[in-house]
């Protein structure tokens, strides 16, 4: 989707608020190593004058390619081949498709896991709907019309039908309005969202078996589950800085001039989030319908 960031890239822009994160495409691997000739540049000038090191007690995550999902804490570096030494040993090898990034204060899974705290915070304002990836799971079939209705939707901008020709879709001739409808199937639970079903008129409806509907819409943000995940256009400043805001308030915890300096550090990306905040609402297009809740 134009303009959307994946939860890696969201979370290297983070990270980069606090000048520490290091990324790289690994040019080989084994068991307890990971090789890139050019992984200190990155901390040059530094002053640190044992090159074996630098690295030492930071964290080296794996976000694409072989190995991906493995993160493993650095006990050395070399700088004169770029190998990096990790404890425990990899799972899985990383070689030459590796992707990684190294970081020093937080675990991957913590960062992670502000990115959805904050995504959690605009979710809570109802007026914060956002354009969502057009939804294609409805694949119509013969003498059938009712379909369960995409679960992340609040707002139905346009429903149009695939073609004959697979994949392509009759973009500029929306089906009408009083042709379908959505009701509610289950009240929502606890821990379980209500179900909604579509319904096509069984009279009017131009039902061709095999062929899909593409459903353009708006619902809530929701977390992103995995390094693939899409941060929808439009919320990356608001989650960033929320985000930012929940690293570092814990580490302002005293009355140390230091604590102090994160606390305001802290509190200029709370202002940065609010801010951004006002410019996160989604405003449905003129023939835009609601699903009752």
């Amino acid at each position: 989707m134009p303009g959307s960031r994946l939860r890696y890239e969201v979370r290297h822009d983070l990270v980069r608020l606090f000048e520490e994160l290091i990324t790289f495409t690994a040019d080989s691997g084994a068991a307890t190593t990971i090789v890139e000739d050019l992984i200190l540049g990155a901390y040059s000038g530094t002053g640190a004058t044992d090159a074996t090191s630098v690295l030492r007690g930071a964290r080296c995550y794996i976000y694409a390619g072989t190995g991906i999902g493995q993160e493993r804490r650095i006990t050395a570096n070399t700088q004169a081949s770029g190998t990096v030494t990790v404890a425990p040993a990899w799972t899985t090898n990383p070689d030459s498709t590796s992707q990684a990034e190294v970081h020093k204060t937080f675990p991957v899974a913590h960062i992670n896991a502000q990115i959805n705290r904050a995504i959690a915070d605009i979710r809570q304002d109802s007026g914060a709907l956002v354009s969502i990836v057009p939804d294609t799971s409805i694949l119509l079939a013969a003498d059938t019309f009712s379909y369960t209705f995409p679960s992340n939707l609040r707002w139905v901008e346009r429903i149009i039908m695939e073609t004959q020709e697979s994949g392509i879709y009759e973009l500029h001739n929306p089906i009408a309005r009083e042709l379908v409808r959505v009701e509610k199937t289950a009240q929502p639970t606890s821990s379980v969202d209500a179900t909604y079903t579509l319904l096509l008129d069984r009279d009017r409806f131009p039902l061709v078996a095999g062929r899909r509907l593409k459903i353009y819409g708006a619902g809530p943000v929701e977390p992103l589950t995995a390094d693939t995940s899409l941060l929808v256009e439009g919320l990356d400043s608001f989650v960033l800085h929320r985000a930012a805001y929940y690293l570092l308030s814990p580490m302002a915890r005293g009355s140390s001039d230091a604590s102090k300096q994160v606390w305001r550090e802290a509190q200029l990306h709370w202002t940065e989030s609010e801010n951004a905040r006002t410019r996160t609402p989604y405003i449905p297009p003129p023939g835009s319908w609601e699903v009752t809740r």
